[in-house]
């Protein structure tokens, strides 16, 4: 994503206003861009189509949604941090050409494995079986949209990115309005899975047109499943963690069945949901400002061992390092901490804005504190993977989904009053943790590049198997080749 950064960072070196705009808009269309258009689609629906469904329609239609982002993402986990992975390494080999065949070779799976999931959650309800097919079809819509983002990364069009995204959007609003008025809630959800197809397909031809096809099916990405496994744990305990609180309240907590496994919680996930769209500038910011200055150091650093520096100068560049990560992170942490406050102050006329009830404003204010705990834990956990710290992330993770688990349970055995501030403790812990992860990554980095690196060839321990003579006779064959 740093090279996304760099290419971002032209818009904002033109010191006009415009660039600015540009800059940041862009950022935070490829750092959240179906959340973005999601929650600006859902809510003119809810505005506009309210009129045309019940309540119990309307609480139908918002779980759908819900669950449809919840188990896509979860399960995406699994699969997320191999695909970034595999494309990288695709990027650095300069094997641009096979982009689009690769990534129809990762979504098919993707889609059969997601088009099951859905089917599994979907059958068990009493839902129409129209309404059974637009769920379907909007969960492997949503998941197909995870997988292009990943390969977004590669594309230079960021106007044609943005435009499918708002077209999207626009569609899924008018479609849904349209379409509930005619054909109630499955009508309202039959318009929003148009609206990401609409996305989807924009996305795709943007690679197709960039990439073009190449006659290539490659089942190489389930190579990278076993070479690096560890990297599966990643994307799905980040997931797990970030969704088990809501979990717990769905099936445990003052939650309405609406049929089969599907929950609304009109108490606690509203707040939280609403509390998550304040990561979006945080995200954006490190996408376009952070991570590109950190990765110029980072990579000085290891061309000057490829350059043979000496230690005075690894030290000095490692110095650098730390004062670009400080020095970035400090207008981020500023800004941050200030939307932190504004919504905490302006919670009661937020959650008017957003037409939820004023009783929830206690849980999204202590929401909205954990969701900056939480951003700045994740923007740490993608620094320590630059230093390839897998298992710090992992251990970090982990913990944060065991805590999160744990502290929700508790607080709903404590009641109401208690709601959000289980996950705004495991948000904080995990965000300490990260701290004291990163500062032991970035400290001792210098020392595990050498240290982790083998002192000899591997091929010398064949050589050494041969006998003198042998060797000898070897290399009197490799002349006699060589002269014929």
């Amino acid at each position: 994503m740093a090279g996304i950064g760099f290419r971002l960072k032209k818009f904002l070196s033109d010191d006009t206003y415009t660039g600015l705009i540009k800059g940041y808009f862009f950022g935070s269309v490829l750092s959240s861009g179906p959340w973005i258009f999601t929650i600006f689609s859902l809510a003119v629906i809810q505005l506009f189509a309210a009129r045309y469904l019940t309540i119990q329609e309307a609480d139908t239609f918002t779980t759908s949604i819900t669950y449809t982002f919840a188990f896509s993402l979860i399960t995406f986990g699994l699969m997320e941090m191999v695909i970034t992975r595999y494309l990288a390494d695709k990027l650095f080999l300069r094997e641009g050409r096979i982009l689009f065949a690769s990534f129809i070779s990762i979504l098919s799976p993707v889609l059969l494995f997601q088009v099951i999931l859905a089917s599994l959650l979907y059958v068990f309800t009493d839902f129409s079986l129209s309404y059974k097919f637009a769920g379907i079809a909007l969960h492997v819509l949503i998941s197909s949209l995870w997988v292009v983002m990943i390969f977004l990364s590669a594309t230079k069009n960021y106007i044609a990115i943005a435009i499918s995204f708002l077209a999207g959007a626009i569609v899924s609003a008018l479609a849904s309005v349209e379409f509930s008025r005619n054909f109630g809630v499955t009508g309202a959800l039959v318009g929003v899975a148009l609206g990401q197809a609409v996305t989807l397909s924009g996305l795709v031809w943007r690679l197709y047109r960039e990439f073009h096809f190449y006659p290539f099916f490659s089942n190489e990405i389930f190579h990278y499943y076993r070479k690096h496994s560890s990297l599966i744990w990643v994307g799905f305990l980040y997931n797990a963690g970030l969704w088990v609180d809501k979990i717990l309240f769905w099936y445990l907590g003052p939650s309405t069945r609406i049929s089969g496994p599907f929950y609304n919680d009109e108490l606690y996930g509203s707040a939280l949901y609403l509390a998550y769209i304040t990561m979006i500038p945080a995200l954006t910011i490190f996408l376009v400002k952070i991570e590109t200055s950190f990765y110029i150091a980072f990579r000085a650093f290891y061309q000057a061992i490829e350059a043979k520096k000496g230690l005075k100068d690894l030290l000095k560049i490692k110095e650098q390092l730390i004062l670009s990560l400080r020095t970035s992170a400090r207008p981020l942490v500023t800004f941050q901490t200030g939307l932190c406050v504004c919504c905490v102050i302006f919670a009661p006329a937020i959650l008017n804005l957003f037409r939820l009830r004023q009783e929830l404003v206690a849980i999204f204010q202590i929401g909205t504190i954990g969701v900056f705990f939480q951003v700045l834990t994740v923007i740490m956990g993608i620094i320590i993977l630059y230093f390839n710290g897998i298992q710090k992330v992992i251990f970090l993770y982990a913990t944060f989904f065991v805590i999160n688990l744990i502290f929700s349970l508790l607080t709903l055995k404590w009641g109401f009053p208690t709601y959000g501030y289980g996950f705004t403790a495991a948000c904080f812990i995990g965000f300490v943790m990260a701290y004291r992860l990163l500062e032991q990554q970035i400290q001792n980095f210098d020392y595990e590049t050498f240290f982790y690196q083998p002192i000899v060839s591997p091929n010398i321990y064949k050589i050494q198997e041969t006998e003198p003579l042998e060797r000898a006779e070897l290399s009197q064959i490799k002349m006699e080749t060589k002269s014929g």
